[in-house]
């Protein structure tokens, strides 16, 4: 954590905190890759559990403290966005152009589908599919603006990074995804887009 401020105990403990409570999201992947719980059970679980656990510590926080973490948090939810955008804009170009022979928007709609619990893809399972895409993007930047407020942007691509390898490791036999070039690049080319967009908002919008 980069700022003065955040070498105050109580200060770094809410961060912590904060920053657990934004990787639901990714704990409700993972749980649902090591067949411990449905994405369904865990997402519905850990979407209002992040809301909750992220109120209850700025409620106890002390009046400065909560001005850093809101801050932080909204400058999450930023870079979160700008974040999104370079992700799925650079997908979606690498498809179009045909550059690469892959689908990754596929994935998405395949949440929404685990997370109703059905086989047939409607609008309302595609909308609970990007909804939960968006969630993880927006989440995951908020841990980085949480941990290390306005960082560094090579930070921001090593978080990155560390996202893609998680990716590698449990979408293939989650999603039966072939371990190929097409799917290994495509992935890769969009984690670095991503982290590149968080880095560089973070930079902008972390005040404290």
């Amino acid at each position: 954590m980069n700022n003065t401020s955040s070498s105050d105990p109580t200060l770094r403990t809410l961060l912590v905190v904060g920053v657990i409570a934004s990787s639901l999201s990714g704990v409700a992947l993972l749980l649902h890759w090591s067949g411990v719980v449905h994405l369904g059970a865990a997402a519905m679980v850990c979407l209002p559990l992040t809301v909750v656990v992220l109120a209850v510590c700025l409620a106890r926080a002390r009046h400065d403290h909560r001005r850093i973490v809101v801050q932080r948090v909204y400058a999450g939810l930023f870079a979160g966005f700008v974040g999104l955008i370079a992700y799925d804009v650079i997908r979606w170009v690498l498809v179009e152009t045909g550059v690469i022979p892959a689908n990754p928007f596929r994935v998405i709609e395949v949440f929404g589908l685990l997370i109703m619990q059905v086989d047939r893809d409607t609008l309302l399972t595609k909308s609970v599919g990007w909804g939960f895409h968006i969630w993880n993007g927006l989440t995951f930047a908020m841990m980085f603006t949480l941990a290390f407020g306005r960082g560094r942007i090579l930070w921001a691509v090593i978080w990155s990074l560390i996202l893609e390898i998680a990716m590698l490791a449990s979408y293939p036999s989650m999603f039966h995804i072939v371990m190929g070039w097409p799917f290994v690049s495509i992935s890769l080319i969009g984690h670095v887009a991503f982290g590149l967009a968080v880095g560089w908002a973070a930079r902008g919008a972390v005040k404290e």
